[in-house]
């Protein structure tokens, strides 16, 4: 029944090709959050350059979290809790925009 059931989801073509890992990865995603992955897979704004200051310390600090905590990140900005398992999987880029409108 459980083989009956992943074949109505999975072609069975490819359940023979793969590892039941490498088929996790791509249903799931990475449980580890490649913060490195992410940043090669962001746009930014066009009055934002990636040298920027804050963006150096946006990535530093990202950096220096735990894996919880990224998780947590990516649950607050970008409604999921995991990355694509790989750069070929990002049909959406991640995105730092800057601050609209005026004032401080």
């Amino acid at each position: 029944a459980m083989r009956a059931g992943l074949r109505a989801v999975v072609p069975s073509a490819i359940l023979s090709v793969t590892t039941h890992e490498e088929l996790e990865r791509q249903l799931r995603g990475v449980q580890t959050i490649d913060v490195d992955l992410l940043r090669r897979n962001t746009e930014y704004d066009d009055d934002i350059q990636v040298d920027d200051p804050h963006i150096l310390h946006f990535w530093a600090a990202l950096h220096s979290f735990g894996q919880q905590d990224r998780a947590a990140f990516l649950r607050f900005v970008w409604a999921r809790n995991r990355l694509p398992a790989t750069q070929r999987d990002f049909h959406q880029k991640f995105k730092i925009q800057s601050v609209a409108g005026d004032g401080p």
